[in-house]
């Protein structure tokens, strides 16, 4: 590939069926958890949690709490600790609205942690000596909503950080740095149409399967922390500002359930286990961490409100596009600039503090995908043409057309000629049967009453680019001696998504090897780390490592079978000749954990012949590899598509989510079974977001009600009630080796405001407030 080289065959690379490395552990209910760590005479510890949406700490009497039979250790926000070590309140990186608090002085929202943390023998205990202690809060003004914080009337809500503003920032140069291109006002006075209007989305949460622990124990001089979190050398980098020398700490990484990013970037999953830690060094015990109550910890990135202006042409060519928004977080035009051509963007985005939990990025790209898709949906209804019409005339990269991509990108730097839109909207829109349902808006009523819909959202593949987040990854492997079976080194964080299978997949195939022959056991701190799980770039930041390191071990073992070495025997000192004599290093391969001529494929040897082969007298086969930047300018030319059938009852309002077809160009496919998964649980997150997936808060106290797994209202497998399909394609356009992309929580995105089309499909009206659930439904068709 242009920047990376790829193979001219593949094994087990793109084969379904293998067996995932960490199926049956998970399955059998063998595997280790972070919440399943025990180690003799440990300790629980948890949380206060502020009951209210905004206050401020008057007074705090533990004394209660401390003698309380089983209370082993109270640790205070007032604590010495925090000054010592010259605490700061951490401000989120992606610009949003809050900061990170260990103990709260002045809880933030409501459920906060603040106050003190409970170290004692049981979790029962921590709860019931928790209601003992006596606080006394100065209730402060609130708002949870974001418009009205920034409003001229807004009450200041923190005097003391700005007696003058709310905004906590107002810019438009954000996250991906390309929120002004060109000239709108240019734009918009060539276009032949201009529209605009309002799109919002409501906070969500992550509602996820495991909440977080942590387990610290203090050994002599060393540290050793078992963390719920999705990048542990992040984790251990943070303690070590604290608890000293990073190499006297370690970070194990058991299994963890899925996550969808969580508390990934906010970074508390590296400052949560400092308590852990303090708690563990005071009481000279292991301590366990439990935050029970951590998916409410954060809300999703994606709440705020937009306000856009479309300008285009009749033949449905975007001209400009405004975003003048009221957001939780930053980050949002980004993906217009990368995948389209639309050659005139203007965001600005005032980021307000409110009174809920800090915005996280936890199903990151929805928002961005939700700005492409809003403004695509409305330009193919004010123009009548066909969306798909209205894609591939808007297709591109960096305002660019993708036939000057072609021209100025894919030539030059060996890409494949493929247009990855055009492929996906090939696989994906026949399956669909879209000419036959696809109708003019409120044309089709169904015989049981209900209105049909039909809607397709489409955007960019996933991080084509290894330079994505990036960190100093490094990671090896090594043929243990006088055998063949191969290890992999590095720690990872595991999310569900079965990384450790891949890499085993690009090993075994690059240095010839069997599947079952190559082991990744991912959990135990070594200096090694593969990239983290973020946003589909793990794999894509993992490839350049794991691809350089086992073609060093393929070097070694060949240049083992070429090359003459001595050996002490009781004979003295002999020569000891090649096992393939005659033969260079070029002459020979590795399949299937066979060395053999090309030229003459009979002359071969196992690889355990290879390894024993007077072992001694040979250096072992072991190689490392780090990541390393790549100096080319990315381009995004992957696309993915997905379209949706719906059925929606006038009567009660609601949503029936029927056909889902995705389409998903990942560049190469590395574990068709794993891509699968991504898409189905993707379209899941997706379409719970644009139906019913919110945080539902009382206005009059600022308290989430319905902040627990029952009344939170997440979709189910039933949620979607008919057939989905899954299309994978190949074009070979990503920066990675083999010209592979991400896919991991892509689906979600894409799908994030699809119902908004399909809903307008099905009844003639617009709700681009998000979700869509049945009450705007019927006040749009004028029954309430």
């Amino acid at each position: 590939m242009p920047i990376y080289p790829t193979l001219s065959s593949y094994n087990v690379i793109g084969k379904r069926g293998l067996r995932r490395k960490d199926g049956y552990e998970k399955v059998s209910g063998t595997g280790l958890y972070t919440r399943d760590i025990y180690l003799p005479g440990m300790l629980y510890a948890k949380m206060y949690r502020c009951p209210y949406a905004h206050a401020r700490i008057k007074s705090l009497d533990t004394t209660a709490v401390e003698s309380y039979p089983g209370v082993k250790s109270v640790l205070r926000y007032d604590d010495r600790w925090f000054k010592d070590v010259k605490w700061e309140n951490y401000v989120l990186w992606v610009l949003t609205h809050q900061t990170i608090q260990l103990l709260a002085e002045e809880a933030n929202w409501a459920g906060e942690p603040a106050a003190f943390a409970v170290c004692a023998e049981t979790p029962g205990i921590c709860d019931e000596a928790m209601k003992l202690a006596r606080i006394e809060w100065e209730i402060l003004p609130f708002e949870i909503d974001p418009e009205k914080a920034v409003a001229p009337d807004a009450v200041i809500l923190q005097p003391h950080v700005n007696a003058q503003t709310n905004i906590r920032y107002k810019g438009s140069q954000l996250f991906e740095g390309y929120e002004v291109h060109g000239d709108v006002d240019k734009g918009f006075a060539e276009s032949d149409r201009i529209i605009e209007f309002r799109w919002s989305e409501e906070e969500t949460t992550v509602a996820g399967v495991e909440a977080l622990s942590c387990v610290a124990v203090f050994r002599g001089e060393y540290l050793e922390v078992w963390a719920h979190n999705q990048i542990p050398m992040r984790t251990q980098n943070f303690l070590s500002r604290y608890f000293g020398n990073p190499l006297r700490i370690h970070v194990h990484s058991p299994y963890h359930g899925a996550q969808f990013g969580f508390e990934n970037w906010t970074y508390y999953y590296g400052y949560f286990p400092i308590l852990a830690c303090l708690l563990a060094q005071r009481t000279n015990k292991p301590v366990k961490l439990l935050y029970d109550e951590s998916y409410f910890h954060a809300g999703g990135y994606e709440h705020g409100v937009h306000n856009i202006k479309v300008g285009f042409k009749n033949d449905g060519t975007i001209l400009a596009v405004e975003d003048r928004s009221v957001l939780a977080s930053a980050e949002v035009h980004g993906k217009l600039w990368e995948g389209t051509s639309i050659p005139n963007l203007f965001g600005s985005t005032e980021i307000p503090y409110i009174n809920r939990p800090a915005a996280i990025c936890y199903r990151h790209g929805m928002r961005a995908c939700g700005l492409w898709n809003v403004v695509f949906f409305r330009v193919a209804a004010e123009t009548g043409l066909d969306p798909h019409v209205v894609a591939l005339k808007n297709d591109g990269c960096h305002g660019h057309s993708m036939a000057w991509v072609d021209e100025n990108v894919k030539k030059p730097k060996g890409f494949p000629m493929v247009n990855s839109l055009e492929a996906v909207f090939k696989a994906g829109k026949d399956l669909f049967g879209w000419d036959e349902k696809y109708h003019p808006p409120g044309a089709r009523i169904l015989p049981s009453g209900k209105y049909h819909g039909v809607a397709m959202a489409h955007s960019i593949a996933w991080s084509p680019d290894p330079n994505t987040y990036f960190q100093g990854y490094q990671m090896g492997i090594n043929i243990q001696r006088q055998t063949p079976l191969v290890r992999i080194m590095a720690r990872h964080a595991d999310g569900g998504w079965n990384h450790e299978s891949t890499i085993c997949r690009v090993v075994a195939d690059e240095i010839g090897v069997r599947y079952e022959d190559v082991e990744f056991r991912p959990f135990d701190d070594m200096g090694l780390d593969t990239a983290a799980g973020e946003g589909s770039a793990g794999l894509v930041r993992t490839l350049p490592m794991a691809v350089d390191a086992a073609r060093k071990v393929k070097a070694l073992i060949l240049a083992k079978c070429t090359t003459a070495t001595q050996a002490a025997t009781e004979r003295g000192v002999i020569e000891v000749a090649p096992l393939f004599p005659g033969c260079k290093l070029e002459d020979l391969d590795i399949k299937e954990s066979i060395v053999f001529e090309k030229a003459r494929p009979s002359n071969r040897r196992t690889l355990q012949e290879v390894a024993v082969y007077y072992w001694q007298y040979y250096q072992p086969f072991i190689a490392f590899s780090g990541a390393t930047r790549h100096l080319e300018e990315v381009y995004y030319m992957g696309r993915q598509a997905t379209w949706v059938e719906v059925e929606v009852d006038p009567e009660t309002g609601e949503i029936e989510i029927k056909t889902v077809v995705n389409a998903n160009d990942v560049g190469k496919c590395l574990d068709p079974d794993g891509v699968n998964a991504q898409q189905y649980g993707g379209s899941y997150m997706g379409l719970s977001h644009g139906r019913q997936d919110a945080k539902v808060y009382d206005p009059t106290t600022g308290v989430v009600l319905n902040d627990n797994l029952i009344d939170y209202r997440w979709f189910s497998f039933n949620d979607i009630t008919g057939p989905m399909h899954q299309c994978i394609i190949e074009s070979g356009l990503g920066y990675a080796p083999y010209g592979a992309m991400g896919v991991g929580e892509s689906l979600g995105a894409v799908t994030a405001t699809i119902l908004a089309a399909a809903v307008y499909n099905a009844i003639g009206k617009w709700i681009t407030d998000f979700p869509i659930t049945p009450d705007k439904i019927l006040k749009a068709l004028g029954k309430i």
